[in-house]
């Protein structure tokens, strides 16, 4: 049973019976800690109906898919399990934009950027949206495009712990299956950032290779902004009579 924001269930009738019955008598079989990875792939193969494709992202092979996890949902099941995503409760570790660390343009443009990702800092709102059962993180910009560049959930499975390498690599293959999704550019090294510069860009967003979402990202700036919370707001005195 997989339970809901909202309180109510999922409850994928067929999905873990299998399952159970292929490893009676196994003591050391831990049902309860596998119970969404099997969850996952039964619907992830119901959304897809692809062998290969599911195999590959859940590192099994086109046999074991489909003798394990052919037919263990419904398509109604898989729509429900996938309209979680949609439910989430506000607050939640992906609702807000990381924070960034701020680099100064004249450090960066020396710098080499070795083991970083740079894509462009777009002139848009931190935006997160659910495309196909996924959450993809971008900026929405003012004419309603969505740039997008990180994948921090898909098809219901949160990867947002992989490495950025592994991530982008999924992004990349959500995008060849929706072109309608943007993606930011992308580069790399100083020369790259000099570049958006030169163009009259915003500035870069650099993430490390090899960290989770939102872990020591940093960006750089044309000019430094800062985020503030008004307080108290004290209107001015006219010191000119009015004429």
């Amino acid at each position: 049973m997989v339970e809901g924001v909202s309180g109510q269930t999922v409850l994928p009738s067929r999905s873990l019976a299998g399952h159970a019955r292929d490893q009676e008598g196994c003591r050391d079989y831990n049902l309860a800690g596998r119970y969404l990875r099997h969850t996952s792939i039964s619907h992830y193969f119901r959304q897809t109906g692809s062998y290969g494709k599911t195999a590959e992202f859940h590192g099994n092979s086109e046999s074991i898919i489909k003798a394990h996890y052919q037919g263990r949902v419904t398509s109604a099941e898989t729509k429900q399990f996938y309209a979680l995503l949609s439910r989430r409760e506000a607050g939640s570790e992906h609702d807000h934009p990381p924070a960034l660390w701020h680099v100064e343009l004249a450090v960066a443009l020396k710098y080499n950027w070795h083991g970083y990702h740079l894509s462009e800092k777009m002139d848009g709102v931190w935006c997160l949206r659910e495309i196909a059962g996924s959450l993809l993180a971008g900026e929405r910009m003012r004419d309603g495009r969505f740039y997008v560049f990180d994948i921090p959930v898909v098809s219901g499975q949160d990867i947002s712990r992989e490495p950025l390498r592994f991530r982008l690599k999924v992004l990349a293959d959500f995008i060849r299956e929706h072109p309608e999704v943007l993606p930011v550019p992308t580069g790399s090294g100083g020369e790259f950032l000099a570049a958006v510069l030169g163009r009259g860009g915003e500035g870069i967003v650099a993430k490390p290779y090899n960290a989770a979402f939102g872990v020591g990202w940093c960006k750089v700036k044309r000019f430094e902004t800062h985020d503030v919370l008004v307080t108290e707001l004290q209107p001015a005195e006219a010191k000119h009579p009015p004429g």
